[in-house]
């Protein structure tokens, strides 16, 4: 269990009305800003969880789960290279799968998943949603219920079921942890 596992868990059963009031502010969102909390959220967790994955891989997993129109994606990554004042779209996922790949603990990996996510479901909402609302736990609630435990790793070779990950197995269409 993470830190921010522990530390949610805590305020959870510290101070119950918190979750209960991130979860009553997610739902009293448009349904557009619910899906670009989502959305964000599933970015940063595709990255996250596929540092080493070629670029057209992520895009294309990107695109797929978060069902986005090539406009929408292009727009994301266009504003992603502003944000980051990185060079092209396609160094965005060269750019944050380093960040991740560099990041040496629970706390710093949580934070960035948080950051990226964050920003991602900012721009993805244009606008419905600000830092403040996703600061007041929306964030946290909307990995929680909606993210965390899928499945978005990438087998090494775009898809080739010879050569998934260590811990991974190939179930037909996909790599998936190996339960054994």
């Amino acid at each position: 269990m993470s830190i921010f596992d522990k530390i949610w868990e805590a305020l959870k059963e510290a101070f119950p009305f918190l979750s209960k009031a991130a979860e009553r502010t997610f739902n009293d969102l448009e349904d557009a800003a619910k899906n670009a909390g989502i959305n964000g959220s599933f970015f940063a967790q595709i990255i996250k969880e596929n540092t080493s994955a070629a670029y057209d891989d992520v895009r294309n997993l990107v695109k797929a789960k978060l069902k986005l129109s090539d406009a929408q994606l292009t727009d994301l990554e266009e504003q992603l290279v502003v944000k980051y004042n990185i060079p092209t779209e396609k160094n965005v996922y060269e750019f944050l799968q380093g960040k991740f790949a560099n990041a040496t603990d629970d706390i710093l990996h949580s934070s960035l998943a948080n950051e990226v996510a964050s920003l991602a479901s900012i721009i993805l909402s244009k606008g419905k949603l600000t830092w403040v609302t996703l600061l007041m736990g929306v964030g946290e609630y909307v990995y929680r219920k909606y993210v965390k435990g899928h499945d978005v790793v990438i087998a090494e070779g775009g898809g080739d079921p010879t050569k998934c990950p260590a811990g991974y197995a190939w179930n037909g269409s996909k790599c998936v942890p190996d339960v054994g």
